[in-house]
């Protein structure tokens, strides 16, 4: 082999050893050591805003974390009692920084179906974000139980 083929065997070794460290990189590190959120509150038991609603009512919801990251969410909820009634998926794009910390930090969750039977309910959510081309970071988030009248 020439000089030449050497150097072009090694550039080619080099792009290709690259390509795999990107990809490993994305893949198994990237959203666990630089993550998009740091919760400051139990996610599996998130206030709301009352404890009876009435069909058509709006359920707002009280969390605490810290954005870190500059990525657009798409959070999907679903209000569940047995039954699962899936909700219209929305895009959510906060600034970075520290939400509910210093106060209380409420957003609207979901409007109530008209629709709705009675009964005990709660949310369950994903808020998704596309970090990298190769992975999405998924948080899960749930609401106490609330009732509807």
């Amino acid at each position: 082999m020439t000089s030449l083929q050497h150097k072009l065997a090694l550039i080619n070794i080099g792009v290709i050893l690259f390509g795999i460290a990107i990809f490993g990189y994305w893949y198994f590190l990237d959203g666990n050591i630089n993550p998009v959120l740091v919760d400051k509150t139990d996610t599996s038991t998130l206030r709301v805003n009352k404890a009876v609603y009435s069909p058509g009512e709006t359920v707002i919801i009280y969390n605490s974390f810290c954005k870190l990251r500059p990525v657009i969410g798409t959070s999907a909820f679903q209000i569940v009692d047995g039954q699962v009634l899936q909700m219209n998926a929305i895009e959510v794009n906060l600034p970075v920084g520290c939400y509910g910390v210093d106060k209380p930090f409420s957003s609207n969750a979901t409007t109530l179906p008209e629709n709705i039977e009675k009964g005990t309910w709660h949310l369950e959510w994903t808020i998704t974000y596309h970090i990298n081309p190769v992975k999405d970071v998924v948080y899960k988030r749930r609401s106490v139980d609330f009732t509807v009248i």
